[in-house]
């Protein structure tokens, strides 16, 4: 009967936190089978855990050697199963098949909020702010609970299972007054020698000890081998008062074992003794039902037995009641251990996930403190942990668990925004406060059916599984979110979703000189940020604190001539940088806080590590060394790139102001950039080469007249090309012309018409007034397969010489 109530309760928690993720999805999103996309994007891991620890905690009965428990555990454990494949295949469809849920009507302003609203906002002041209180108060009630723990009995009592009220109760009782006990004990003595009991002596010693049997607490009548053979004796002697009792010879034994089997029957016979007369049976009629009564009779007869039996004699008392109070004690000891393997389980999983033994213990306290809480109020409340009661723990640590890891995953995924705890803290208990609530006491009232149960187990089962539930909730909504503010919280989910490559030490220049396990400091340190192809990283005039390093992924820097928002503007954006995994941007705005210069675009989906001042100062208190390295590397990156500005700017001073031709080096960036453009945007760009040949110089002129000459081609060439083109002065002789969104057919027109220029164009510095001899060459960047700068670069000097 318990196995469908804990289905539905637990069933009913599950699909509270689907509803509650699925309305919130919709709010953004109109489309119904959207927003149920991206709510089981988000639970389908959570889910997944809480059903895996909830499974653990059930199938740790599965080590029982009882069968109904085993039974109980594996339909529980076959049922959350199906349960976790309903809720991520069934409910999704259900979910965008129907309309979206309408919204609620918003409150007017300044109208009271409603309760469960004002009872989060009560409950974050609380964490925040009253932990010196809540905290020893809590330890308090912990501590009480341990010291109930030590408290309570073991107890098994079937009898007690039934109300005082009910016929069962009643008749039990009615027996052990009016005729003899209900529960029948054995006791089996064994000589391990043949015929030993057709002696008087050893028939006496037999007397002796039922006599002491017939003194014990709760037995109410015994019988055996003695009594029937007193019998016989009796009815064998005309029924005289003095007949009842045992012969005092060995022949007479034996005639009156004859008429025994004669009077009697033989099964009666064997019932009490053994065929070769070596054993024999005492049966006790009890009115004992506790089984922690039983087991102290049991004590008391084989003590006496001890004493007064010979060495080799051999003994063992056996019975119903016997059975169920050995199978009791062996339950509850097979419990408490499953129990301790659970919590050893559940501790291996947090600590795998949550990467530190600290999260991983400060994890288990929640859900150890509701079972702390349990036990120790069986104990002060002399509640017997039986059978049944010993059930709750394995259950309520597999339930409890549940809303500690939908806690722990929406904390991190908070936290992770701007690395503050409080503003994490507050969060997460704005979104994760209503389901934990709500759960809680779905499931509370789910097994407060059970106390309307006449069977008195199940009714205990279903209030101790409530208190556990309720301290569960108080754990899960006080505790843990109080521990958390002093631990740091990082999760396996997190590392194992970064690119980082086999070595990122190397191939990013802020991991320079870590180990791979500084390097997971750092991501514990700091947040990870995950852009989508085309997303914004952040816009040109935004003020930011943060820098990025760029761990998987390109980016492009880009100047946005109009507003982003008009159709194209990307497309038509400048790119001044392009950035791929190991770059770091946006120091500035760490350092200054001051305005971004350019935005920033994804062009493949990257992961960032964001790096901020918090971020720094959180690395230094947990990881000074690695915190020494990384500033080192950042200073590092910040010279590198003050020294490639400064690089920049000497590039552009050496731009000649009357002719406008620029560096080789300055004309390798702006190919580079070019390039990117091109791939990006599907469209062509041409390098064409000149090559000028001056008669003069076979005379061999002074140089200020050859460089006069060569200034004079620069200034013609740079006049006679396009305004987007760009003319640079390769070497003494090679000019190259960087042709934007030109395809090598019109480049070449270009080319021709400027070749039949120069051929007739008149220079001043040229000194032997010869015609002008040049040649050309064009190279093409081909789309959807494109060349490094250097590569086309090199393709067309080749082809010019």
């Amino acid at each position: 009967m318990i196995v469908p109530v804990f289905l539905l309760a637990v069933g009913t928690a599950y699909c509270m936190y689907t509803i509650t993720a699925y309305r919130l999805a919709a709010q953004k999103i109109a489309s119904p089978s959207e927003a149920a996309y991206q709510c089981f994007s988000e639970l389908k891991f959570p889910t997944s855990l809480a059903v895996l620890t909830t499974v653990i905690g059930l199938g740790s009965l599965l080590v029982n050697h009882i069968e109904a428990i085993q039974q109980f555990a594996l339909f529980s454990c076959f049922g959350i199963l199906s349960m976790l494949v309903i809720i991520l295949l069934f409910l999704p469809a259900v979910l965008a098949a129907l309309p979206p849920p309408r919204e609620r009507t918003s409150r007017k302003s300044g109208s009271r909020p409603s309760f469960i609203p004002r009872l989060l906002e009560k409950i974050i002041h609380i964490n925040i702010n009253s932990q010196k209180v809540t905290l020893p108060l809590l330890a308090c009630v912990t501590f009480l609970g341990v010291v109930g723990i030590f408290q309570i009995r073991v107890e098994t009592n079937p009898v007690d299972y039934f109300r005082e009220s009910s016929p069962v109760h009643k008749h039990f009782f009615d027996i052990s007054r009016n005729l003899a006990g209900s529960f029948p004990l054995n006791v089996e003595i064994d000589s391990h020698e043949e015929d030993f009991f057709e002696r008087a002596d050893h028939l006496k010693l037999i007397e002796k000890i039922q006599g002491f049997f017939s003194t014990l607490p709760g037995v109410d009548k015994t019988t055996s081998f003695v009594d029937y053979l007193k019998l016989v004796n009796y009815a064998s002697s005309q029924y005289k008062d003095t007949s009842y009792a045992l012969p005092g010879e060995d022949f007479e034994v034996r005639m009156l074992m004859n008429d025994y089997k004669n009077m009697l029957g033989k099964d009666l016979f064997e019932r009490f003794m053994s065929k070769d007369l070596s054993k024999i049976n005492i049966l006790l009629r009890t009115h004992i039902s506790s089984s922690s009564d039983f087991l102290e009779t049991e004590r008391k007869i084989e003590a006496y037995l001890q004493d007064h039996l010979p060495r080799q004699f051999s003994s063992q008392a056996t019975g119903i009641g016997l059975v169920i109070s050995h199978s009791s004690r062996f339950l509850t000891d097979g419990q408490i251990k499953s129990l301790f393997f659970t919590l050893i389980l559940i501790f291996i999983i947090m600590m795998t996930l949550f990467l530190s033994y600290k999260v991983g213990f400060v994890a288990m306290l929640p859900n150890l403190f509701p079972i702390i809480v349990n036990f120790g109020m069986m104990g002060w409340l002399r509640i017997p942990l039986s059978m049944v009661t010993s059930l709750v723990a394995s259950i309520a640590i597999g339930l409890a668990v549940d809303d500690t890891i939908h806690y722990l995953v929406n904390y991190n995924k908070n936290f992770r925004i701007d690395l503050k705890k409080r503003e994490a803290l507050r969060k997460t208990i704005q979104q994760t406060g209503r389901p934990i609530i709500f759960t809680s006491l779905t499931i509370s009232l789910g097994f407060a059916v059970l106390l309307f149960s006449n069977f008195k187990p199940t009714a205990v089962f279903g209030l101790m599984m409530i208190v556990t539930m309720l301290s569960a909730l108080v754990g899960d909504l006080i505790l843990l979110p109080s521990l958390m503010l002093h631990v740091e919280l990082v999760t396996i989910w997190d590392l194992l979703r970064i690119k980082l490559g086999k070595d990122p030490q190397k191939s990013i220049q802020l991991f320079d000189g870590l180990s791979k396990s500084q390097v997971h400091y750092i991501l514990m340190a700091g947040g990870l940020k995950q852009l989508k192809a085309g997303e914004i990283l952040f816009k040109k005039g935004e003020i930011s604190d943060s820098m990025y390093a760029v761990i998987s992924g390109d980016l492009d820097v880009v100047d946005l001539p109009i507003s982003p928002h008009e159709t194209g503007a990307f497309n038509n954006a400048r790119i001044i940088n392009t950035l791929h995994a190991g770059d770091v941007l946006g120091e500035m705005g760490m350092i200054r806080s001051c305005t971004r210069s350019a935005t920033v675009i994804a062009t493949t989906p990257a992961e960032l590590l964001v790096i901020n001042d918090r971020m720094l100062r959180r690395l230094q208190s947990l990881y000074p060394p690695t915190a020494r390295k990384v500033f080192k590397n950042l200073m590092t990156i910040v010279c590198d790139r003050l020294e490639r500005l400064t690089e920049c700017y000497l590039e552009d001073s050496a731009t000649d102001t009357c002719t406008n031709v620029i560096s080789r080096s300055f004309f390798r960036v702006m190919l580079k950039k070019e390039i990117a453009e091109a791939s990006r945007n599907q469209s062509p760009v041409s390098i064409a080469v000149f090559k000028i040949h001056n008669a003069a110089e076979k005379e061999k002129p002074d140089l200020e007249s050859m460089e006069g000459f060569f200034n004079d081609i620069g200034a013609f060439l740079r006049a006679s090309f396009r305004t987007v083109d760009i003319v640079c002065r390769y070497d003494h002789q090679i000019f190259t012309i960087l042709m934007p969104h030109t395809a090598a057919d019109t480049a070449k027109k270009v080319c021709t018409r400027v070749m039949d220029l120069l051929s007739d164009h008149p220079f001043p510095s040229n000194v032997s007034n010869e015609t002008v001899e040049a040649g050309f060459s064009v190279v093409s960047c081909h789309i959807g397969d494109p060349e490094t700068a250097d590569d086309l670069l090199k393709r067309a000097i080749v082809a010019i010489s």
